[in-house]
């Protein structure tokens, strides 16, 4: 997908920014080296950015960034940013885990976002759910015993599953005791339990019932004084100290283990073997980047949108261009270099004949996509083309325009379309629709305009030789004017001849890289 707008004419190309980039976020990275940052792990911006945009698109980078970091294996990196953030905040160890921070905070969205995903939440459950259904089916008759007994259960419970932990939370863990041991030079309250547990117990209370409110309170404040948050101790009486002291030891034996060098590597060797992988993670993270770039806008100079032209119906449009694609009239026509094959078929929508271009390249799915799908419009390889701009105007949209000069006396034509990017990640493919769009400024006086039909590209993935794409194209036009049908049908086979240089070009650029 194109951030930036690009004018090409035979006589020049010229590249102009359409828009501020990261300049106002950080003068050293564009957004999709920013996004590429994020991807890798490195977070040392995420704050500036965080910083500049509204508590909504706050909400959605954060859920952006835990999808990244699942599918990048980046977990433990973006919780080593939200515990470094809680560190430098806090002026004491206590504030670590105080109960009023503020909730549109980027590192309590993140932090709540990886509690509630895949290993977490699994292992929350299994710790959880037994101590909801125990407060539920036995209700407190003697003060504060039934949920004493619940808490016990519960922290046993807890202290016999390190090795149910997921490994990243494990070496986040040890990243925050380091970093705090730094900053405050005595040991923080346990992050585990304060923080992940204790959450879970407030998320309980919130949709527990009044039943078990009061019980799932006192074991929260039991849970946060074992951990070493100093709690409400005024609630602790002998019994209860008791206990709070007993499980101090215990949990100082489960910090040695969580930190436990050549089990964690241990753990992380099985872990690794058995990770589900993403089918195609290129396609996965260019629907991500999309989604980053739409957020990066909020914050960016003169962002400018289209509406008209634009169907909100995408999926109805999708399901058009491809049985348009795949439809049975289709004729051979011809086979030319690099296993690039034309066919013709004569539709209802026009008496001029569509092209449908077919060919199988080596290579990335989403670079195939994004070289053609912006290459195949421009003066180089479209001999009709003088000169063309193309521009990011929303999320996955491009306006596309630009005029071919013809021999007098006949007019010269006038384009303007949009190509709008629809990526299926369950299938492997990118999909563009083109589609009719005002030209921008009205177009010279008495301008004759050519139109496009439903068109577009198809890219995907071969699913039995995955390091292959099988590209199909469907080109349909009206030039405008006057034309002789049959002329304009003689002629509509050149749209053919520059698939076969974009697929060496292609190629050529592959075995640069």
């Amino acid at each position: 997908m194109l951030k930036e707008e690009r004018s090409f004419s035979r006589s020049s190309q010229q590249k102009t920014t359409a828009r501020g980039t990261s300049s106002s976020i950080d003068s050293e990275s564009s957004d999709d080296g920013l996004f590429q940052e994020f991807c890798n792990g490195n977070f040392e911006n995420l704050k500036n950015l965080s910083d500049k945009i509204s508590a909504d698109k706050r909400v959605e980078l954060a859920n952006l960034l835990v999808d990244i970091s699942e599918a990048t294996y980046k977990n433990r990196e973006l919780m080593e940013w939200v515990f470094d953030q809680k560190i430098n905040r806090s002026e004491k160890p206590m504030e670590l885990f105080h109960s009023g921070e503020v909730p549109y905070s980027m590192e309590v969205l993140i932090r709540d976002g990886l509690r509630m995903r895949f290993g977490c939440v699994r292992w929350l459950s299994s710790l959880s759910n037994p101590t909801l259904q125990f407060l539920q089916e036995n209700p407190s008759k003697t003060g504060d015993s039934t949920a004493l007994r619940a808490a016990e259960d519960l922290l046993n419970r807890f202290l016999d599953s390190i090795y149910d932990i997921p490994i990243w939370l494990r070496q986040s863990c040890i990243h925050f005791k380091k970093s705090s041991v730094l900053k405050f030079g005595t040991s923080p309250p346990n992050p585990l339990l304060c923080g992940f547990l204790s959450s879970t117990l407030h998320g309980a209370m919130e949709g527990g019932g009044s039943k078990c409110k009061e019980q799932l309170g006192f074991i929260d404040k039991l849970v946060n004084a074992v951990g070493g948050f100093e709690t409400d101790l005024k609630i602790l009486n002998e019994e209860t100290e008791k206990f709070v002291r007993e499980k101090k030891n215990q949990v100082k034996k489960f910090e040695e283990d969580l930190s436990d060098a050549s089990a964690i590597a241990q753990v992380e060797m099985i872990v690794s073997s058995s990770r589900p992988r993403i089918r195609s993670l290129d396609v996965f993270l260019h629907s991500k980047e999309r989604r980053f770039l739409r957020i990066i806008q909020s914050v960016s100079e003169n962002s400018s949108q289209i509406s008209d032209g634009i169907d909100d119906s995408v999926e109805v449009e999708l399901d058009k261009l491809v049985r348009k694609m795949d439809n049975t009239a289709w004729r051979y026509d011809k086979t030319w270099e690099y296993g690039v094959t034309s066919y013709i078929m004569k539709s209802e929508e026009s008496q001029f004949f569509a092209l449908k271009i077919q060919f199988r390249i080596k290579g990335k799915l989403v670079d195939i996509a994004n070289f053609f799908s912006t290459k195949s419009s421009t003066p180089e390889y479209d001999p009709d083309i003088t000169a063309a701009t193309i521009k990011s105007v929303g999320d996955g949209i491009n306006l596309l325009w630009g005029y071919s000069e013809m021999k007098w006396p006949i007019s010269d034509r006038y384009f303007a379309f949009t190509i709008q990017e629809v990526i299926d990640v369950s299938k492997n493919q990118i999909v563009y629709i083109i589609k009719n769009a005002p030209y921008p400024g009205g177009g010279k006086k008495n301008a004759v305009f050519s139109k496009v039909f439903l068109c577009g590209y198809r890219f995907v993935q071969d699913p039995k030789d995955p390091e292959y794409v099988q590209g199909t194209v469907v080109a349909h036009a009206d030039p405008g004017g006057l034309f002789p049908v049959w002329l304009v049908n003689k002629n509509a086979r050149r749209q053919c001849a520059k698939f076969p240089r974009l697929v060496k070009l292609f190629l050529k650029k592959s075995q640069v890289s």
